[in-house]
């Protein structure tokens, strides 16, 4: 078996951009490899990527690739000669070497290929140019560096290439660079040029001149020399050190051989909030931020370094961290000189989105919004709702937001609390963002919970109000995160609110005059009618939402979960008290029903039932779902209808209460009844009357359970 090794050295690679473009490396190729019938198993492709290059090693693949023997069918036997010499030119032979076949259809020329080898090397070298002219077409940015006749791009400069098949040179060109042997060291550590014949050999040569070519080495070596660090003082990282950590990613994609050190925060800047000295040592300076097991911040933070550490590497990386957090100090000190609550009126300068005004009438729709849904959340104090909502988007035209836009909320909440507002206040005004994602902390106070729901409640119907509702592929504003949230704040804290009934608060929020702008053709009945169609799109879309939730947190199969949200959602129009909780509950409680093996016999009945039903009604183009019209004389008949007179006499106060191990418990005493009438009536009779009166017995059974649940969309094994 023979192994392929091609390295692309150029000019600095962004962080940013290596990961994704590691994994298209090794995808292009892949895909090559399979358009092509080359044997090669996934897990003998690797990609790697450092600043300075990107390289693929593909092991294990054949030096000769056999194509079959194919037959070409060409023009027929009389077609004009010019198309017979065309065809034995394109199958590269003469017209005396083509064969004549005889078909259903006539007499046609064919060529019969022979079995033959290709050296994978000469595949190689005939496809390469466009895999990486494919793979330049990839980078989220090029660089045009040649000459103006030349169309090559890539991210970076390109400076050599590297391409060996067993040892031997994949010869071709591509960015006027003729690939070789020769790859390079550490730019700053060794100018070496290197020649390579073999992985084994590339690898070694290289980490002997300061480079590890594997970026998941780099990483593991990076937190490696960081845990030494933490245990040495009995700290931790702040964040944790796993495949998600971005900075570690960044610090790996930013050396090439990293070396890890550890510099000290002077004591003045440890009076800054924790999340501002964090995030401007993160996001600004790629460092790590310690802390001691109480989560208390450590006057250090650590760094990585593409050159060895030394005392001036240290200082240097103080230096420029104090900068930063100077700045941040000042900001902060200039912010506070103005409260927050004189803010508000500068919010009228600050678009929240072009189509539905300022953040300052944002945070006006929040102020009813709140005072209304405070009434559905336990502990929420209604005295602070309208105040909450005013000082709520405050921060967003303060100097340190505008300098970290991450920290909006935190920054506003900590300019609360020092300009003497309560600590729930505070506190809330942090919340309001959470949850930033589908598995993030969401608020743990009422009034974050009430801030949170309201603010992504005004967005999401703010938005479909006015025709910006996500697609299928492009969510760029959120929305779907946003629904998740509310519906997550919902479940985990225990609300029973109501969502058509807030849903509609919202949507009547909106001013007349934001509607009219955004819809001048319109008159007020057409906006109206936008109004009510806005207001049916969100609950469905916060409601969709669910079918994951339902799936990941409760377990729930799919089929239950699309059954339960189908039907709340086609009785949504009718039923104001829709509560998403109610809805957890019920999905749990029919998906433990439907998995226990005893409860087969009565769905698998009702199953029975239900086709019955549904072919008469659509056989005679009416329901059955009202009272028997007529004495009933058989007696399996008369008991199952006496059994459903006594259970439809409770089924409602149960439904309602949404008892459902009472109401199961009920149908349940159907099973035996349902059974003897099944076994023993025929439904299908001559006598139309006594026909009819026991397809409605049935049609009463159908109407009982689909109440509760249609058991006949779902599968049971």
């Amino acid at each position: 078996m023979s192994e392929f090794l091609l390295e692309i050295y150029s000019e600095e690679i962004p962080a940013r951009m290596q990961n994704k473009a590691a994994g298209d490396f090794e995808k292009i190729f892949l895909e090559f490899f399979a358009k092509q019938n080359i044997k090669v198993h996934e897990k003998n492709v690797k990609s790697f990527i450092s600043p300075r290059r990107i390289s693929l090693l593909v092991s294990k693949i054949d030096e000769f690739q056999i194509l079959p023997e194919t037959q070409k069918i060409g023009p027929k036997f009389d077609a004009n000669p010019q198309a017979i010499a065309g065809f034995a030119k394109s199958v590269g032979a003469k017209q005396e070497d083509l064969q004549i076949i005889k078909t259903d259809k006539g007499a046609y020329y064919a060529f019969n290929s022979k079995k033959t080898e290709i050296p994978t090397k000469e595949i190689l070298e005939n496809n390469i140019v466009a895999l990486l002219q494919k793979m330049s077409n990839l980078w989220p940015k090029n660089m045009r560096w040649l000459s103006d006749k030349s169309q090559t791009r890539w991210v970076r400069p390109i400076r050599s290439i590297l391409a060996i098949f067993d040892g031997k040179i994949i010869d071709f060109e591509f960015a006027e660079i003729k690939s070789g042997k020769k790859t390079f060291g550490h730019n700053l550590l060794s100018k070496k040029v290197l020649t390579i014949n073999n992985f084994g050999e590339y690898q070694q040569k290289l980490e002997e001149n300061f480079v590890i070519i594997d970026q998941d080495e780099r990483k593991k070596f990076i937190i490696s020399e960081i845990k030494k660090i933490y245990h040495e003082k009995n700290l931790r990282t702040v964040d944790e050190l796993d495949e998600n950590n971005s900075i570690l990613n960044e610090a790996a994609g930013l050396a090439e051989f990293p070396q890890v050190g550890i510099g000290e925060i002077q004591a003045n800047f440890m009076s800054l909030p924790k999340e501002v000295l964090i995030l401007t040592a993160k996001l600004h300076q790629k460092y790590f931020c310690l802390e001691d097991k109480k989560h208390n911040l450590a006057p250090y933070f650590i760094f990585v370094s593409n050159v060895e550490i030394n005392e001036k590497i240290i200082l240097d990386n103080q230096k420029v961290l104090k900068a930063r957090l100077s700045d941040a100090q000042f900001f902060i000190q200039e912010d506070l000189k103005t409260p927050l609550i004189s803010r508000l009126d500068d919010l009228k300068n600050i678009i929240f989105h072009e189509k539905l005004g300022t953040i300052y009438d944002k945070v006006k729709r929040l102020e009813n919004l709140n005072k209304f849904i405070a009434f559905f959340i336990p502990n929420a104090n209604l005295c602070m709702a309208e105040k909450l909502a005013d000082l709520s988007k405050s921060d967003l035209n303060t100097k340190c937001v505008a300098e970290l836009p991450e920290l909006q909320g935190i920054v506003g909440a900590y300019y609360a609390k020092m300009q003497g507002e309560n600590e729930e206040l505070s506190r809330a005004i942090a919340e309001q963002y959470l949850p930033l994602g589908p598995n993030s902390e969401i608020p743990q106070t009422p009034l974050g919970s009430l801030l949170a729901l309201s603010d992504k409640i005004d967005t999401i119907c703010g938005l479909f109000l006015v025709g910006q509702k996500p697609t299928s592929s492009k969510d760029p504003l959120a929305l779907r995160r946003a629904a998740l949230g509310i519906v997550r704040i919902i479940i985990q804290h225990n609300i029973s609110i109501p969502l058509r009934i807030i849903t509609e608060k919202s949507i009547n929020n909106f001013s007349s005059k934001i509607l009219k702008s955004n819809y001048p053709d319109k008159n007020n009945r057409e906006l109206k009618e936008i109004r009510q169609t806005a207001l049916f799109e969100v609950i469905e879309f916060i409601v969709e939402r669910m079918k994951s939730i339902l799936k990941e947190n409760f377990n729930v199969r799919a089929d239950v979960a699309n059954v339960l949200i189908n039907d709340y959602l086609h009785k949504i129009k009718g039923d104001k008290k829709f509560d998403i909780n109610r809805l957890v509950s019920k999905a749990i409680f029919i998906n433990d029903f439907v998995n226990k093996k005893e409860n087969s016999n009565i769905i698998a009945l009702y199953k029975r039932v239900v086709n019955i039903v549904t072919i008469e009604e659509k056989k005679d183009n009416k329901t059955y779902d009202s009272n028997p019209h007529f004495l009933l004389t058989n007696k399996y008949e008369k008991i199952l209808y006496k059994k459903i007179k006594i259970i439809a006499a409770r089924f409602k106060r149960l439904n309602k209460a949404a008892k459902y191990q009472e109401l199961f418990e009920l149908f349940a005493q159907l099973e035996a009844p349902l059974h003897d009438f099944l076994d023993n009536v025929k439904v299908n009779v001559e006598e139309n009357n006594v026909r009819e009166n026991r397809l409605m017995i049935l049609g009463k059974i159908k109407t009982l359970f689909n109440a509760v649940f249609d058991f006949s969309k779902i599968e049971i094994s």
